[in-house]
């Protein structure tokens, strides 16, 4: 999902608060001993990556193929013709800016937006695939790893 412009915890996309979410993690983590961090941060962007595209429905994969990972900013922009029906491309390719990331400074936020004009129906439950959509989901799942 796109969270681009947020500057305040108080702002909040389809009912969720990204920094918020983040501030949770980041609260935890400093709980957290210094050489289990990183594994930490890294498994929760991992699963994060994975659990997001594999909830996304599938019709031609541009849903799927449109989840990216960035470090520190949302990226902006969408690729209709980019498509990943299986969801393995996209995690893959995730997973990887996630590893760099966290072996660079495991304190980075990590984006993972998908900005198709769509996706928000998608997320209010507009597929029959993914009735309770995804991002919420996968949010709550997240936050039972670290609480």
């Amino acid at each position: 999902m796109a969270f681009e412009g947020y500057t305040s915890a108080d702002e909040v996309y389809f009912g969720l608060n990204p920094l918020a979410f983040n501030q949770v993690v980041s609260n935890w983590a400093v709980t957290v001993p210094a050489g289990e961090v990183s594994i930490a941060v890294e498994k929760l962007g991992l699963e994060g990556v994975k659990r997001l595209v594999e909830k996304t429905p599938v019709d031609l994969g541009t849903a799927r193929g449109n989840w990216q990972v960035s470090i520190s900013e949302a990226v902006e922009g969408y690729d209709e013709s980019k498509t990943d029906t299986t969801g393995s491309g996209v995690i893959a390719e995730g997973s990887m800016q996630v590893i760099q990331a966290v072996d660079s400074n495991p304190f980075l936020l990590i984006w993972i937006t998908n900005n198709l004009p769509y996706i928000e129906a998608l997320e209010n439950g507009h597929s029959s695939q993914a009735p309770t959509g995804m991002l919420d989901n996968t949010v709550n799942e997240l936050e039972t790893m670290f609480t």
